[in-house]
């Protein structure tokens, strides 16, 4: 039951998280500027989250671990969302969530390039697989070259973010974590809000949009990520993700008309093939080293 439970969490998450680029285009046609959309999403969502953990009577981390999370919060996480966002006004929704999948292969390079792993001939072929479908995807009847160059800038910096994130904050409960990160966050953007000129009305669509990415595409998938982390892990989770771009796509096709030529779909199948075939040799390499675990042994 436990396992199952976390299966539909993960999947719920994935599903919703894929409604974000929906909303920010329907933001976008009701005349709502980014930076306006970004800040009222980090700000409500600050809100929601910090209001959370002290239901649930958890600390906000602090010292060290507290600016590394503001950080990541205010250059990470803002600065991947505005890119990732502001590749919605230039191309299709669905293949600029198709893009922003390549941060799995991204982080590979990282790994090998930066942390100097290991270089392993079946994820060399994932790297060029990915590639590939990445030519393939970028097309002219999908957008213009800037909406896919600014997908493919947000899947580098989500990239730096999971790297970061991975290995200096193991040990922080998500909820915790956050809090801090929608806070820095809410600060950076905030800047660019003020700046450009504060928004305080809406119409009630405009509103209904905003709260709607609020909670559908940033609070419940959140949530529903780390309640379904808990329950069948990271590799498995990140499997069950995979669907996300595919309900973009659908959801693109059914309120927007945008199909993806077959090229195109090519393209996002060598994409997620690619992501599905790193996280299966990530659990390969876990499962190898369980009897090391058992020993007393310990991997990251």
């Amino acid at each position: 039951m436990r396992v199952f439970s976390g299966v539909l969490l993960i999947l719920l998450s994935a599903a919703s998280y894929g409604a974000l680029p929906i909303f920010t285009k329907l933001a976008y046609n009701q005349g709502i500027s980014l930076n306006t959309f970004l800040f009222y999403r980090f700000l409500f969502s600050f809100l929601i989250v910090l209001l959370l953990s002290f239901w649930q009577r958890q600390r906000v981390p602090t010292g060290r671990n507290f600016i590394i999370l503001f950080l990541l919060g205010a250059l990470g996480y803002s600065g991947q969302a505005y890119v990732y966002l502001s590749a919605v006004k230039y191309a299709s929704p669905g293949l600029v969530a198709i893009l922003l999948y390549l941060y799995p292969a991204f982080v590979t390079l990282i790994s090998i390039l930066v942390l100097k792993e290991k270089v392993k001939t079946p994820i060399v072929i994932g790297l060029i697989t990915a590639f590939i479908g990445t030519t393939l995807v970028v097309e002219p009847a999908g957008g213009k070259p800037l909406g896919f160059a600014l997908a493919i800038c947000a899947a580098m910096i989500y990239s730096v973010y999971i790297t970061v994130n991975a290995r200096l904050l193991r040990d922080i409960s998500g909820v915790r974590s956050m809090v801090v990160i929608f806070g820095g966050a809410t600060f950076i953007v905030s800047i660019n809000f003020f700046i450009n000129g504060p928004v305080y009305s809406f119409t009630p669509n405009q509103w209904w949009i905003i709260l709607g990415c609020v909670v559908i595409a940033t609070v419940i998938p959140s949530i529903a990520f780390l309640e379904g982390l808990k329950r069948i892990g990271a590799i498995q989770s990140s499997l069950l993700s995979t669907i996300e771009p595919l309900v973009t796509v659908i959801l693109s096709y059914l309120i927007f008309k945008e199909a993806l030529s077959p090229r195109a779909l090519i393209g996002a199948g060598s994409i997620l093939g690619t992501v599905i075939m790193l996280n299966l040799l990530k659990l390969r390499e876990i499962k190898d080293r369980k009897p090391k675990l058992e020993n007393g042994g310990r991997y990251a």
